[in-house]
């Protein structure tokens, strides 16, 4: 239910007023300095360009833009000023290659700029993107490795009527990845049944020439219907979904999304329930008691206690978070963010009150392999085969395994990621458990509570708060990295047997994000005949349901190569989650997570 505003809205208006004036005068700093540094430049040349420069800043955000360069300049103020107001990262930056390319076009068609001109404008505009860093604790900067701040650019996809809307602009915008390769933006590539190859190869090869891991995939054909059902959009603002943060699709300039709320550790629920709701680590009753494990006659009462805890612990995140969304409303109003989402001035309301068109708060589940991978061992061992007892499973996953032979039985128990029904049919309890969960509560403000399964880098904080697990994992180590990808090492059927595994359950139903991990070797993917397979992978994977995937194009011995000698591989981009990250930047843990992953083979 929405809850009155706590000002009227003569009070928000005439902020929005005194943020508007703000912003004339800030893009006039930068107007005036420009002009100074031309009239004390003495090459010709350069001056010319600072007052070019000077004029585009008189005249843009606060006046429309005109040309290709101003809507460039405006975009990036736009971009500047929302990091000044909030210390803010994740801002989507939206579909750029659709709203700049009638800007590109005109001044093209009219002679104003040359291709070459547009192409050095917009590696400028690449390079910029990297000279925003987030401050951060220690422990973020730790946990949250490679100071990302995440602007996620989205190209490709389809127009509101559905057709293909892939332009030049889109394929200027991946020239400009190419030559600039950085961290940031973090461009992401919408997909449809109608994007032609030839748009995946070239991003395909930006990664195989530059070794590295950027330019998710995204699905449109799953993620349109599953923005219309779940996040409740019109099928036109559906169409127009961009990516926010990572890996969550929204709506683009109409939603105020909190998409990255909070990290919900399904792992440790698990353990939970097979301890009754005590926690082994720390000796505490957290949970619900949810029965005791060693005496439990079937799988089925395992799968109900399992259930319980991630319910309750649903419950409380949304209560944490409903009082935290209360806070921001009456002591941090977001005014700047609201004049420039739809609804907000319409309706008189800030964004941070329910004031846009579309408001939801995405919670997003950890650790599905390794609960999937845990259940699968607790059916088989000891409820169908019998091999051991649950009390001597406990005993074995208390002492972190020091029974080697028992943690080679987990081991070696189907894994999740092979293409195999019976283990596939519990990512699909795990995955609608905690979605249908998500999915019965509302915010304070009327906004949608939304699920994703994405980590971020919060698999390796969130795997030290959990002990041995069933699934032969030891305690304290990194939980599934991703969110939807298979345990490290434990896909061993190759990459078809993958993505037939990850697209056996509802995505649309996590339409907050999912993430889909790969590594492939460069030498690989050299020929285009090699890439057209990876393409084919990608267009099976998205027909069978699949919302996300991204690839780290590299090799191991390359990501050994920079722990030891760092300074020689200062510019090596790699996939860490739903973001980029210079490898060397990451703290030594998630380097050894991403080293670890599986590498396939086509």
């Amino acid at each position: 239910m929405s809850r009155k505003p706590s000002a009227p809205p003569r009070v928000f208006y005439e902020a929005v007023l005194i943020v508007v004036d703000a912003v004339r005068i800030f893009q006039q700093r930068f107007a005036e300095l420009a002009e100074r540094m031309a009239a004390d430049s003495v090459d010709p040349g350069r001056a010319a360009g600072l007052r070019a420069i000077a004029e585009n800043c008189r005249q843009v955000p606060y006046r429309p833009a005109r040309t290709f360069w101003e809507a460039c300049q405006a975009y990036w103020f736009v971009m500047l000023i929302d990091y000044c107001s909030q210390n803010g990262s994740a801002i989507s930056a939206g579909r750029f290659d659709q709203y700049c390319y009638p800007y590109l076009r005109a001044d093209l068609d009219s002679g104003r700029l040359s291709r070459a001109e547009a192409q050095t404008i917009l590696d400028a505009l690449w390079v910029k993107h990297i000279d925003i860093i987030k401050a951060c604790t220690y422990s973020s900067a730790r946990n949250n490795g490679g100071f990302s701040t995440s602007v996620a650019l989205t190209l490709g996809g389809v127009d509101e009527n559905g057709e293909d809307a892939v332009n030049e602009l889109s394929y200027m915008c991946l020239d400009a990845e190419q030559a600039v390769f950085n961290s940031e933006p973090n461009v992401s590539i919408r997909v449809s049944h109608k994007t032609p190859d030839a748009f995946l190869d070239r991003v395909l090869r930006i990664l195989v020439e530059n070794e590295g891991g950027k330019d998710p995939f995204f699905n449109d054909d799953v993620i349109i219907p599953g923005l219309v059902e779940h996040r409740h959009m019109s099928l036109k603002d559906a169409r127009d979904w961009a990516i926010v943060g990572c890996v969550e699709p929204t709506g683009q300039g109409n939603t105020m999304g909190r998409t990255n709320s909070c990290h919900f550790n399904l792992a440790k629920c698990l353990e939970l329930a097979l301890h009754d709701g005590r926690c082994p680590m720390s000796g505490e009753q957290l949970g619900p008691h949810t029965g005791d494990f060693t005496q439990m006659q079937s799988f089925a009462q395992v799968q109900r206690a399992y259930a319980a805890q991630v319910d309750y612990f649903v419950e409380m995140m949304v209560s944490t978070l409903n009082t935290i969304e209360l806070l921001h409303a009456r002591e941090t109003p977001h005014i700047y963010c609201s004049t420039v989402l739809d609804g907000c001035l319409e309706s008189g309301r800030d964004c941070t009150e329910g004031g846009a068109v579309y408001d939801a708060t995405g919670v997003n589940g950890v650790g599905l392999p390794d609960v999937v991978d845990s259940l699968e061992v607790i059916r088989e061992l000891v409820f169908e085969r019998k091999v051991m007892t649950a009390a001597q499973l406990l005993e074995a996953t208390a002492s972190d395994f020091a029974d080697e032979v028992i943690q080679h039985r987990c081991l070696n128990v189907a894994k999740y990621g092979n293409d195999l029904t019976r283990v596939d049919d519990l990512a699909q309890f795990v995955t609608s458990q905690y979605t249908d969960s998500v999915y019965r509560f509302r915010s304070p403000h009327g906004g949608y509570f939304i699920p994703g399964l994405f980590s971020l880098s919060s698999n390796t904080p969130l795997g030290r708060q959990v002990g041995a697990l069933p699934s032969g994992r030891a305690a304290g180590t990194p939980l599934g990295d991703g969110g939807i990808s298979p345990k490290h090492g434990m896909d061993t059927n190759g990459p078809t047997a993958v993505v037939s595994s990850v697209a056996s359950w509802d995505h649309s139903a996590a339409i907050n994000g999912v993430n889909l991990n790969m590594k492939f070797v460069p030498a690989m993917l050299k020929k285009p005949a090699d890439r057209q397979k990876l393409i084919d992978l990608i267009r099976a994977y998205f027909v069978m349901g699949g919302m996300h995937i991204q690839f780290n194009i590299l090799s191991g011995e390359t990501l050994r190569a920079a722990q030891r000698e760092p300074e020689k591989y200062r510019g090596l981009v790699v996939r860490v989650a739903g973001y980029s990250a210079f490898f060397v930047e990451l703290d030594r843990e998630i380097q050894d997570e991403i080293i670890s992953r599986t590498v396939q083979e086509l």
